[in-house]
């Protein structure tokens, strides 16, 4: 068909019928080959659709582009460029954009593009950059529920830098987690922080008990991840974990007795490494007899509170002694506890007495510990005495309640 005449069918023509010629001329892009006289005239052709006022004509030209590998490249990023409904498919599916066209589309677009963008297969890292830096949180948790988006450790800190006080995004983040200790933790820090702030401002708590219960459960979450961050992140993970911690002020005596007392003693290994300088062969060999001078010069070296070796000698000794503790399983010991009480008991120091309060709420946490875990076997949840019973509240609210015993 000539130019001109196709002109006039347009002016003429349905939007239905528009839309099904945008079909034919980009399937026609596969059947001309090197002929450039036709391929000319396609160009022109789809061009005038291209500025067709009709979006159904223009989302007909991009759904049918979208599959294609033989259209032009100047038609995918015009349309593109188009409003939502009409760049969709192609922001969805097109091969043919490179990453700068993506990231135009997410510069110019709004939160559905995003979306769209963010859903891709194989979404680069700096599509996945700019798509953080846009701001739009169900785009974010697009890009974070992609398995196949290249989402590197920096733009998940970014992600949490920007996002930290929501719960759902600390949710989607925790599955990127795993492989770095030290971002684990970052993510730990701020649901610990949301929570207090929380806590405060519904005051169910005082400033002191907030803080003091931030505190034992960042504690415990650490040691948590130190558990397993061997396995995930390799042999460096806790050396990793402890250059982190020790960068932002948390590598805390209170913190590596936790670990010892839940049986983590390669969390204790890196940090006395760390501190000291010594390799963690000869740390290792030191902890294994604690009682001894090498110990006892590691300790020092590592610049760790004098009063508190005794403490650490008897943490290091109660673990070794207690069977089937390899530090994969993170909870507490109450042997390790009672023992290094016992320590902490014989002697007036101050030092000392503030450690015996800590092994008098880590005994407390460890009881409470083992007692859930015997109400989750038994199939029997623990029940606060105030909350009603679940059994009695079955019964129909205007009959006799009914309560379900055994007997029956």
């Amino acid at each position: 068909m000539q130019l001109h005449r196709f002109h006039q069918w347009v002016a003429a023509a349905p939007a239905q019928a528009r839309a099904e010629a945008a079909k034919a001329l980009i399937d026609a892009y596969g059947h001309i080959g090197a002929d450039r006289c036709r391929a000319e005239r396609l160009d022109r052709m789809v061009a005038v659709l291209l500025d067709d006022a009709s979006v159904a004509v223009r989302r007909s030209l991009a759904e049918a582009a979208a599959r294609s590998l033989d259209v032009p490249r100047w038609v995918v990023v015009a349309l593109a460029q188009d409003d939502t409904p009409v760049a969709t498919p192609v922001l969805a599916a097109s091969a043919l954009l490179s990453d700068a066209d993506l990231v135009e589309a997410v510069a110019t677009g709004d939160a559905e593009c995003h979306c769209i963008v963010a859903a891709r297969v194989r979404v680069p890292e700096v599509v996945a950059a700019a798509i953080v830096e846009a701001g739009h949180r169900d785009a974010v948790l697009s890009l974070l529920a992609n398995a196949t988006a290249v989402v590197t450790p920096c733009v998940l800190r970014r992600i949490l830098h920007r996002f930290g006080c929501d719960a759902e995004m600390r949710e989607a983040l925790l599955n990127h987690a795993h492989q770095d200790p030290a971002f684990h933790h970052e993510l730990v820090l701020a649901g610990t922080e949301a929570l207090t702030r929380f806590a405060l401002d519904c005051d169910w708590m005082s400033p002191a008990r907030a803080e003091s219960l931030r505190r034992e459960t960042h504690d415990k979450s650490v040691v948590t991840i130190a558990a397993g961050c061997r396995d995930v992140a390799g042999p460096d993970g806790p050396v990793t974990l402890v250059m982190h911690l020790r960068s932002r002020g948390q590598l805390t005596p209170a913190l590596l007795l936790r670990a010892l007392l839940s049986g983590n003693l390669d969390l204790c290994e890196a940090a006395l490494s760390n501190l000291s300088g010594i390799a963690p062969a000869r740390c290792a060999g030191h902890m294994r007899a604690p009682f001894g001078l090498g110990f006892a010069s590691l300790y020092a070296k590592a610049a760790m509170p004098a009063p508190l070796l005794a403490v650490f000698r008897a943490a290091l000794q109660a673990v070794t002694l207690i069977p089937g503790r390899d530090g994969q399983d993170p909870a507490l010991s109450r042997d390790a506890i009672g023992r290094v009480l016992e320590v902490c008991l014989s002697d007036d120091a101050p030092e000392l007495a503030r450690v015996a309060a800590l092994m008098r709420r880590l005994e407390a946490e460890a009881l409470r510990e083992g007692a859930r875990l015997v109400s989750v076997e038994q199939g029997e949840p623990m029940r606060h005495p105030a909350a009603p019973d679940i059994a009695v509240l079955r019964g129909p609210r205007w009959r006799r309640p009914v309560v379900l015993s055994a007997a029956a």
